[in-house]
């Protein structure tokens, strides 16, 4: 039960996050193959995240969507009908955030174990969203490169109830 809740718990806590959001569009959207895409936009995501296995690219009624998978990280990336790139999200394990953002996090929260990065970057920068346990809540907090983390999200997990044999040997 306490597996079930917890996981329930993790799914409610990413249904928000922007590439959930990204995937649940990807459902819905018609693939197309690499040749049918701005080629603006194929050179410009090979140049971003090198050659990704299994890229997938995606059409929208105003532009592309690739998904794929490159050194244990997803990416979404999107792009104009034009070829213009508007944003990229990447969802990768802790070891890979950046040592100055992941130290600026751990001093900030010392009892909680990272668990889940997502990077969004656009024009403006990047912009982190790190997930956080110490198995009595969850966290989601924001971070920017030299900037202070934020809570922005924070969620109790329920605490496991006792069975009737440890009542019992009381």
């Amino acid at each position: 039960m306490k597996k079930h809740i917890c996981m329930l718990s993790l799914l409610f806590f990413f249904a928000t996050s922007a590439f959930s959001q990204d995937l649940a569009k990807l459902a819905m959207l018609d693939r197309v193959r690499g040749n049918q895409v701005n080629v603006v936009a194929v050179r410009d995501f090979t140049r971003r995240f090198g050659n990704p296995d299994e890229v997938s690219w995606f059409k929208t009624e105003d532009s592309f969507l690739a998904y794929g998978w490159r050194d244990g990280k997803k990416i979404i990336a999107r792009y104009s009908r034009k070829g213009n790139w508007y944003y990229s999200t990447l969802v990768y394990p802790p070891s890979l955030l950046p040592k100055e953002v992941r130290d600026v996090i751990r001093r900030a929260w010392l009892d909680h174990t990272l668990t889940w990065v997502e990077e969004v970057s656009s024009r403006e920068g990047s912009i982190y969203f790190v997930q956080l346990t110490d198995g009595k809540e969850l966290l989601q907090v924001r971070c920017q490169q030299g900037g202070d983390p934020e809570v922005i999200k924070q969620l109790q997990l329920a605490k496991p109830k006792e069975s009737n044999s440890a009542r019992e040997g009381e």
